[in-house]
């Protein structure tokens, strides 16, 4: 267990706790959203030590179309989307050389 993520497993850890003890009086709306926030914040965190930690290694470049990089990401998102109106417009993108596990995280971070 990384020492970064002790405070964010206490942030979880009391939002159960207090989405347990007042389950009578929260909507079921309000405790998903508490709890969903919590677990996505922790993801966050994580990602942005892993995004860090990728200047010190070299990119794996290459032929990538942003079009279907951006359509694969909100395919992996697509739950986060459920019981909301999100109409999501993809215009022509180019392709470039990059690194596509990166854009991905990348995407994933921005969009999410």
């Amino acid at each position: 267990m990384r020492l970064t993520s002790l405070p964010l497993r206490a942030i979880k850890g009391f939002s159960r706790l207090l989405i347990e003890s007042h389950a009578g009086d929260l909507p079921a709306v309000a405790a998903e959203l508490v709890r969903n926030n919590a677990g996505q914040t922790g993801q966050l965190v994580d990602d942005l030590l892993h995004f860090s930690r990728l200047g010190r290694q070299s990119l794996q470049k290459q032929k990538v179309d942003l079009s279907d990089l951006v359509r694969q990401v909100l395919n992996e998102l697509q739950s986060e989307q459920e019981g909301r109106e999100v109409e999501i417009l993809i215009g022509e993108l180019p392709e470039v050389q990059a690194d596509a596990a990166l854009l991905s995280r990348i995407g994933r971070l921005t969009l999410s």
